[in-house]
């Protein structure tokens, strides 16, 4: 008897059709939630966009091409010589250090920029690569991520965000213990797809602003 006539070819098949039907579910279900998620997002956008403290701020990072952020336990940092290994570019970790006073965040901010991005969202971001909401959601997660290392290794945190042109930045992530000298850290690199939001063709700049 050929395979395809037996028994347990069938039950194959029923097992495989059975998780197409739900994969398509979920991609259904995970699409129109992300399609949600854009739509809120959009809508966030344009009314942050129009304040003046936005302006400002993206003024500023257009002129610098970088922001930094310094994650201390207590808020405090005593300056010294820094050496910085996995060969990340000393000269941009000073350069964003010298613009440190470019934003005011709280950590909180971070996890309340797309809060609500789950499971089956981030399925239906499969489908949306073509829309900067998700980059602005890796990269909100890599902030999210060193905040909770920093809290939970007591180590001195640095992510500085160095913008390569309108699509593209870098994340560098460097970290030191308080008995050392030394930071240990790697780079990560993000593209951002162009969107037209407010009669408007948003670029990294933009969507940087936004997210600090």
């Amino acid at each position: 008897m050929p395979f395809w006539k037996t028994k347990i070819f069938k039950i194959l098949v029923l097992i495989f059709a059975a998780q197409i039907i739900v994969w398509l579910i979920l991609g259904s279900i995970g699409y129109n939630k992300a399609c949600g998620a854009i739509k809120k997002f959009e809508e966030d956008y344009k009314k942050v966009s129009e304040t003046d403290k936005f302006k400002e701020h993206l003024s500023k990072t257009k002129n610098t091409k970088k922001a930094f952020f310094l994650i201390l336990e207590g808020g405090n940092y005593n300056s010294g010589t820094l050496e910085i290994t996995n060969n990340i570019n000393l000269e941009t970790i000073e350069k964003a250090s010298s613009a440190s006073d470019l934003f005011v965040f709280e950590p909180s901010d971070f996890t309340k920029i797309l809060p609500n991005v789950g499971f089956l969202t981030r399925i239906g971001f499969i489908f949306k690569q073509n829309h900067p909401i998700v980059a602005i959601y890796k990269a909100c997660k890599i902030f999210e991520e060193e905040l909770n290392q920093h809290t939970k290794d007591k180590e001195r945190s640095f992510v500085v965000l160095e913008m390569i042109d309108d699509k593209k930045i870098n994340i560098y992530k460097l970290h030191m213990k308080n008995t050392e000298n030394k930071f240990r850290g790697r780079m990560i690199d993000l593209t951002f797809a162009s969107a037209k939001i407010n009669d408007k063709i948003c670029v990294v700049s933009d969507y940087i602003t936004y997210i600090v």
